[in-house]
């Protein structure tokens, strides 16, 4: 049997040479979408099924509604059919559909507007009433440039104005002005930074289950780190409120692999949690603010783009952290000191990788540019092997997982490697816009050597004191621990997509 599915019916030749026909209304008969017909010959034989949609005579004796009052679409179409396919034809025409970077509105009630099938930033027109001189639908339609860019402080007013009560935060950069924003105007509404995403989750439960109504803002990498939260906790007790998460990109070649996964699975990722999705509107700043509110209504998450929001600095809580060294002078001496080494340095996710790259190339390194908070559990298999492990992060990495400070000083104790673990605290989250990490409550040390992991030195402020403690360490076994203070460096460039995937081999070169 030959079955022809081109639904471009009446546009084409031959198909009477099929068998059987599959077509919407939308095409070809140009009618409204939503029907869907199949033409048959008289001499094939229906089979019959006992389910009742798959039955033919279902179908055939119209005993569900289904899409045929589409076909009443079709009436007015008849008559003109002929008329229409001269200005459809190929080579009549560039494309029956295409992409326009723009907003496209109605200027009349007749019209109807169908919402792109995927998501889009502009438009996809049809341009059928352009080559079509019986009514020109150009003229019923206003075509409007997009911003591009949310009002950031116009927004911010909008959610304090709606009733917004609490920013609940694990900073990333596309969200950066906002962020800046909130903690600007933290006396309406209160931002919240969290140490991971499961405890962002839980923290906004909490806030909404007291009537209050928070916001979570994260990043789609952290969007995972919610998982347990969102589908053992929100869907089971029913708890609705706005998620918003970045959607990071990802093209072949580009060093922040971390992104590679989810940069094409976010939507399957949100659906797999039982969550719709919704593109935050980029060309409205009410519209925007209504898509959130809707998430208090439904479960649904909004997906945030890069540059939606317009840039806003800090007025409060700014850092000077000019009296500590660069942290680029302690890789510096590290670089120096352990140069053809077996000694393996790990770098977290954000800038200290990328520092490492730039100022520690003649050293073993492996940069971990994703699984924030993971570094130290994995520089603790690592030493389990038997290997020297250098663990390079900071301050907000250090809170994000502290499962791993338990975890790594129940084995410090006969450990067949070495281990260690510092710590450099630049009290900020520079790499996703420089915002302070909000931990001047926490005293580190105490932390750590609560945990059962060794503390043998006090605060590191100055790169000669943290001479004296590389030296010292040499001597050492099991698994340490050392808080350095510094402060930043210029942005450095990240290591190319290559380096950073093949540095997995510093682990076995030994």
């Amino acid at each position: 049997m030959y079955v022809n599915a081109t639904t471009f019916v009446g546009l084409k030749d031959q198909h009477d040479l099929a068998n059987a026909m599959a077509f919407s209304s939308c095409k070809g008969l140009f009618g409204i979408r939503g029907a869907a017909f199949v033409a048959y010959k008289n001499l094939l034989k229906i089979h019959d099924f006992v389910q009742f949609y798959l039955n033919f005579q279902t179908h055939q004796e119209r005993r569900i509604t289904g899409p045929y009052y589409a076909v009443a679409s079709l009436h007015g179409v008849m008559n003109i059919h002929n008329d229409i396919v001269q200005r459809v034809r190929p080579n009549q025409q560039p494309l029956l559909c295409k992409y326009i970077d723009v907003k496209v509105t109605k200027d009349d009630t007749n019209v109807v507007l169908y919402p792109p099938c995927s998501d889009l930033k502009g438009s996809v027109v049809c341009p059928l009433g352009k080559h079509w001189n019986k009514i020109n639908m150009c003229d019923q339609i206003i075509v409007k440039e997009f911003n591009y860019m949310l009002d950031t402080i116009k927004f911010t007013k909008l959610l304090i104005e709606e009733g917004f009560t609490h920013l609940i935060v694990v900073p990333c950069s596309f969200a950066k002005n906002l962020i800046n924003a909130s903690i600007n105007n933290s006396d309406k509404i209160p931002y919240v930074p969290c140490a991971s995403e499961a405890v962002g989750c839980s923290v906004a439960a909490g806030l909404s289950m007291t009537g209050q109504r928070p916001i979570v803002i994260v990043q789609s990498s952290g969007l995972t780190n919610m998982g347990s939260c969102i589908t053992s906790l929100l869907i089971p007790y029913d708890l609705k409120f706005p998620i918003i998460t970045s959607w990071r990109t990802y093209e072949t070649g580009d060093s922040e692999i971390q992104h590679a996964h989810l940069a094409t699975r976010l939507p399957d990722l949100i659906d797999a949690y039982g969550y719709e999705h919704v593109l935050l509107d980029l060309d409205s700043e009410v519209t925007a603010k209504e898509q959130i509110k809707a998430c208090e209504q439904r479960m649904q998450i909004c997906v945030l783009q890069k540059d939606t929001f317009s840039p806003v600095k800090l007025e409060t809580d700014v850092l000077n952290l000019s009296k500590y060294p660069k942290r680029s002078e302690y890789l510096k001496l590290m670089n120096e000191k352990f140069s053809g080494t077996e000694k393996v340095f790990i770098g977290t996710t954000g800038n200290t990788a990328r520092d490492m790259g730039t100022f520690m190339p003649d050293t073993s390194n492996f940069f971990m540019v994703g699984n924030m908070g993971g570094a130290l559990s994995l520089g603790l298999g690592a030493a389990m092997a038997g290997r020297d492990i250098c663990v390079c992060g900071g301050d907000a990495e250090f809170v994000m997982h502290m499962g791993g400070l338990t975890t790594a000083g129940r084995y410090n104790k006969g450990s067949t490697g070495k281990l260690t673990y510092i710590m450099f605290d630049n009290e900020s989250n520079k790499s996703t816009g420089g915002q302070r990490t909000y931990q001047d409550h926490l005293n580190y040390s105490k932390i750590v050597d609560g945990s059962s992991i060794s503390v043998d030195y006090d605060i590191v402020t100055t790169v000669a004191d943290f001479a004296q403690v590389l030296e010292a360490l040499d001597e050492k076994s099991g698994i340490h621990f050392v808080h350095v203070k510094a402060s930043y460096d210029a942005e450095t460039p990240r290591p190319e997509a290559e380096i950073i995937i093949n540095s997995t081999d510093v682990f076995l070169n030994k």
